[in-house]
């Protein structure tokens, strides 16, 4: 099974704490123990990284979307996978 790795800014004492919900259109569930960070430093490398952001920060978005060099180099030629919006 792989490893799940969340990089968080807001919210993360309370996702250590109570853990994460996820609702889907199907389903709920909550993720109790999860792996979250507030620095990429703390994650190890990884085979496939996926970016969200909410509306707010669409402004990073559009600077990372062109997934620069060094980033790809340090993902070791990870996957790059964009999701333009995620609704709260």
């Amino acid at each position: 099974m792989a490893a799940i790795h969340f990089l968080m800014r807001g919210d993360l004492s309370e996702i250590r704490c109570a853990g994460l919900c996820i609702q889907g259109s199907g389903e709920n569930f909550r993720l109790t123990e999860v792996n979250c960070y507030n620095s990429t430093k703390e994650i190890s490398p990884c085979d496939l990284i996926l970016i969200s952001v909410k509306a707010t920060s669409i402004s990073i978005y559009r600077a990372c979307s062109t997934a620069p060099a060094s980033a790809h180099d340090a993902a070791d030629d990870a996957k790059w996978s964009w999701q333009r919006r995620i609704s709260r």
